[in-house]
């Protein structure tokens, strides 16, 4: 029996408090890509999975990672006001 992991990164395009802040630059990388180097890091994942409503996300993660699962948020969970357990239902449904 394996012990692994689907890791889902949630990343939303807008943020209220800091404006595109998983596209802002640190250390000369978009903050989300370091995220993305430390779960591949990790041997407890079966896969990486993003869900997001930015299709520059997407882009950058298709050119960059191309190994990792992409899943666009449809707009009836998009906003600062939707659960996190309906995007996870969402990815749950969609991996089965």
């Amino acid at each position: 029996m394996s012990n692994k992991v689907v890791a889902l990164l949630p990343m939303k395009r807008y943020s209220e408090r800091i404006p595109n802040k998983n596209l802002l630059k640190m250390c000369g990388l978009p903050l989300f890509y370091h995220v993305l180097n430390e779960l591949r890091k990790s041997k407890s994942n079966k896969s990486i999975v993003i869900n997001t409503d930015s299709q520059e996300i997407i882009d950058c993660c298709k050119q960059d990672f191309p190994n990792i699962i992409c899943t666009v948020r449809p707009n009836a969970i998009c906003g600062d006001f939707v659960e996190m357990n309906e995007i996870i239902k969402m990815n749950l449904q969609n991996l089965k």
